[in-house]
């Protein structure tokens, strides 16, 4: 890893320390780095946290960052939605296309991923605000895409639950 590289690396590890939403992180050997960490920072009142789960990585040989959020539709709720499933699936699409958000949606397993992607600048870096601008970017998303669903299956069931898969 050139020193450029470290350097990246190391202010996006600090970014994520500053908040305290660093989790772990993530080995791969297609990867210069990568971490998983939860945003937004904090917990509710029973002490659970608040955040959903991200990764943020650099790909070897790349000028860029990718942040990314998985999330699963729980199995009760795809049970409500089957006979909707086509129909919210392209809604939530044309949602994600007009907050200008990069997806991947796989119909057969119920999840869908939420991408964005930040380009590094001469010097191999991104300021603290267009990190996070990126990071709530994909948070709204995702928290819009949840409230859709509910609509979906509005008055079948109470509560709605969402699962996180690694990727």
């Amino acid at each position: 890893m050139s020193s450029k590289e470290s350097k990246i690396k190391t202010v996006i590890r600090e970014y994520l320390l500053d908040e305290g939403i660093l989790r772990e992180n993530i080995k791969d050997p297609r990867l210069e780095f990568g971490f998983k960490f939860e945003f937004p920072p904090g917990k509710d009142p029973s002490g659970r946290p608040i955040g959903k789960p991200f990764t943020v990585a650099k790909l070897k040989k790349k000028d860029r960052l990718d942040i990314s959020i998985n999330i699963g539709i729980d199995p009760k709720t795809v049970k409500m939605l089957e006979s909707r499933k086509t129909e919210l699936f392209n809604d939530l699409k044309k949602l994600f296309l007009s907050m200008h958000v990069m997806y991947s949606i796989d119909v057969n397993n119920n999840r869908y991923n939420l991408i964005d992607i930040i380009y590094l600048d001469n010097n191999n870096l991104i300021s603290k605000n267009t990190f996070y601008k990126s990071v709530r970017i994909l948070h709204d998303a995702a928290i819009h895409s949840f409230i859709i669903i509910g609509e979906y299956v509005k008055g079948e069931h109470d509560g709605l639950d969402f699962v996180f898969p690694d990727k």
